[in-house]
């Protein structure tokens, strides 16, 4: 599938929350911290173009969290590593507002092992 059905936002150039989409005519929406692995962040990275052999994951904090009427796409993501994109590994559409929100976005991390966080600090 093309890149532009899934991209990273709210974080950097390797890092962020994931987002995809259906077809090219369909809004972006979130995946599913649920069930996420290491396997599912490193085929996100593949897909996206962006290195895998070192990839971290947690879940959005808040101000990294989609809108609450945005779409929840996927949960319960099942890659085995092998797949040239998310959308080929086992997953569930079918989203549950009990088991899964915006506070449950993924956010990914491509080429280490840690994601970002959005908040700044400094000393005074």
């Amino acid at each position: 599938l093309p890149a532009r059905r899934r991209r990273l936002v709210a974080g950097g150039s390797t890092h962020g929350r994931l987002e995809v989409r259906p077809s090219n005519h369909t809004e972006w929406g979130t995946v599913c911290s649920s069930g996420f692995g290491t396997l599912d962040a490193s085929v996100a990275c593949f897909a996206l173009g962006l290195p895998n052999a070192t990839v971290g994951f947690r879940a959005a904090s808040t101000g990294e969290a989609a809108a609450i009427t945005d779409k929840i796409w996927m949960t319960s993501l099942s890659c085995l590593g092998i797949e040239s994109s998310p959308e080929l590994c086992g997953f569930s559409s079918t989203i549950s507002s009990l088991t899964c929100g915006h506070s449950n976005d993924i956010m990914i991390s491509c080429g280490t092992s840690t994601v970002p966080t959005s908040w700044e600090y400094r000393l005074v």
